[in-house]
């Protein structure tokens, strides 16, 4: 499966050179939603920000993330914990890494995964994956020196620990893995009127895939162009636009699940069963449909504007 790896504020820098100047408006967290109807079936939304700021708009889409407060409204169930946490950091290498642009893995004992990729020629991007602790510190330098010390005593490759060891500390940071289960992303419904979800604020899914980013990029081009199909804005492009959606996200993020899975404390029949199950059927029969599953998608075509002009 293709790797490929970007930097978010090029990607956010990409997205916003493509909408009018003064669109966007950054720092506003998002408090409350109030939908009234106005007139026949169109409805208007009120969205409170944190500033005290009204924005009325004739539909919502929640892109606001795992914690998102749109999901919250509709009343999808929170992101359930996947009993591990994720440390990632960019390294800096100002003559040069020399490292191949490929993906570079390792496993370890206790459910430890460790990896980096290529960004460019001085960058790598790293992370260590690991069993959510409560005593998991949040402090960027400590969990760098935790990194190291954990790396040294496993006896992970030089080739890790000296990509570690130049990491950017601001740029490091500890989240827990979340995910929304499958029947909640299948059973639960995630819009209401002209208001719904897309990306992590819908089907929020552990990164042992690598598909989290895809999916959300699917999303909107699925979105688009159910949304767009129609005469105006209404609830029935948004259901068309889940309906679509639905079976394949809870799919993608049942697979990282269990792709990702490691033994839980003091459940040793269900660690037996679930270790079982995932190296006799998943390993072997699921997770090369499923990957193939992830990769040959079609979004479908946009219709341009002279498109529907002429409809």
């Amino acid at each position: 499966m293709e790797a490929r790896v970007v930097h978010r504020k090029a990607l956010l820098e990409a997205l916003a050179s493509e909408l009018p100047h003064g669109i966007i408006r950054f720092s506003s967290k998002l408090i409350s939603i109030k939908s009234e109807a106005i007139k026949d079936l169109e409805r208007l939304n009120y969205l409170l920000l944190e500033d005290g700021t009204t924005i009325k708009t004739k539909a919502v889409i929640g892109c606001d993330g795992v914690h998102s407060r749109v999901a919250q409204w509709l009343g999808l169930p929170k992101p359930i914990s996947s009993g591990r946490s994720a440390i990632r950091a960019l390294a800096v290498f100002l003559d040069g890494h020399g490292f191949p642009n490929e993906y570079r893995t390792y496993l370890g004992n206790k459910g430890i995964k460790v990896g980096f990729v290529p960004l460019n020629k001085t960058e790598l991007y790293w992370f260590v994956v690991h069993k959510t602790s409560t005593s998991d510190s949040q402090d960027p330098d400590q969990i760098l020196q935790e990194v190291i010390e954990n790396l040294q005593a496993r006896n992970f490759p030089d080739d890790i620990l000296t990509v570690v060891k130049l990491s950017d500390s601001s740029s490091l940071i500890r989240t827990p893995l979340l995910l929304r289960t499958p029947w909640d992303i299948l059973f639960c419904r995630a819009h209401r009127w002209n208001v719904t979800v897309a990306g992590d604020a819908l089907h929020p899914m552990t990164p042992d895939m690598g598909q989290g980013g895809c999916t959300s990029l699917e999303d909107a081009l699925v979105l688009a162009r159910n949304v767009f199909s129609g005469t105006q804005i209404s609830d029935s492009g948004f259901a068309r636009y889940l309906r679509e959606r639905q079976w394949r996200t809870a799919c993608l993020t049942g697979s990282a699940y269990l792709a990702g899975w490691t033994p839980q404390d003091n459940r040793p029949i269900l660690n037996w069963f679930m270790a079982w199950f995932i190296k006799k059927i998943f390993i072997r029969f699921v997770f090369p449909k499923m990957r193939r599953y992830a990769i040959c998608y079609e979004c479908g075509d946009l219709p341009t504007i002279m498109e529907k002009k002429s409809a």
